[in-house]
């Protein structure tokens, strides 16, 4: 499976895989595996399942680049708050 960006609208969508660097561990990713157009659940190459509602960020500019209007992988401060690690599968979705 390729990391692509899913696009509808002109607002682009999470991806499907998802590269992850800031949980300590080399080489992390996590795969979407089911989403409304709320919350989407992200299943980790480690084996455990995130679990978050979607973030929508405006256009702007970051950093002298300009970035559309798009949905978010939850940042380490969201963890807690609106998004969620957990081992299983039915606890993802409960």
């Amino acid at each position: 499976m390729t990391n692509i960006h899913l696009k509808t609208n002109k607002m682009e969508k999470l991806k499907q895989i998802e590269e992850i660097h800031s949980a300590g561990i080399h080489g992390l990713k996590a795969e979407l595996i089911e989403r409304t157009d709320t919350k989407a659940i992200y299943l980790r190459s480690d084996g455990y399942y995130e679990y978050f509602y979607i973030t929508v960020l405006p256009e702007g500019e970051v950093f002298g680049k300009l970035y559309p209007e798009r949905e978010c992988y939850p940042s380490n401060e969201s963890f807690g708050n609106n998004a969620w690690t957990c081992k299983s599968y039915e606890k993802a979705i409960n």
